[in-house]
């Protein structure tokens, strides 16, 4: 019988790969082809951070004291995903022939009801649904690229 420990970590774990699995795998082949697919600067990258870190720490006191070996496991396995979200995904936009996809979230080009540009690059898209969408390109070439996409379609 699994503690309330494991099925709580069972839980985050199971979400966090379908997420991936989603944001990685799914969306790019989602309502059309990709068109533009472009990578964000990371956001929360400090919070993913610690966050990892107090997962490795708990698997280490867990260890340490003799906790369960299952919830050790699970402690690790979620650590590891943890420390993936950090260090190696890279965020992006993929843009489609009718809208684009940011993070989880699906904008149709109609729906979108102004555009600005800050200073420092970010590009604020506000749509219908009253939810504005930051996005923070990695390069300026990234942003002409967009720009081409939103004049084309």
């Amino acid at each position: 019988m699994m503690s309330i420990t494991g099925v709580v970590l069972v839980t985050c774990i199971v979400v966090c790969l379908v997420y991936i699995l989603y944001d990685s795998v799914i969306t790019p082949f989602y309502k059309g082809k990709t068109i533009l697919s472009v990578p964000l600067r990371k956001r929360y990258f400090w919070d993913q951070l610690i966050l990892a870190g107090l997962l490795l720490i708990l698997l280490a006191s867990n260890a340490l004291k003799g906790g369960e070996q299952q919830v050790t496991f699970l402690l690790g396995v979620f650590a590891a995903i943890m420390l993936y979200y950090t260090f190696i995904r890279i965020p992006k936009v993929h843009f489609k022939e009718k809208g684009f996809y940011n993070g989880i979230i699906y904008i149709p080009y109609e729906s979108i009801n102004h555009m600005n540009l800050s200073e420092d690059g970010i590009l604020v898209i506000e749509s219908d649904n009253k939810r504005r969408q930051l996005l923070q390109v990695a390069t300026m070439e990234d942003l002409e690229r967009i720009y081409k996409v939103f004049t084309t379609y």
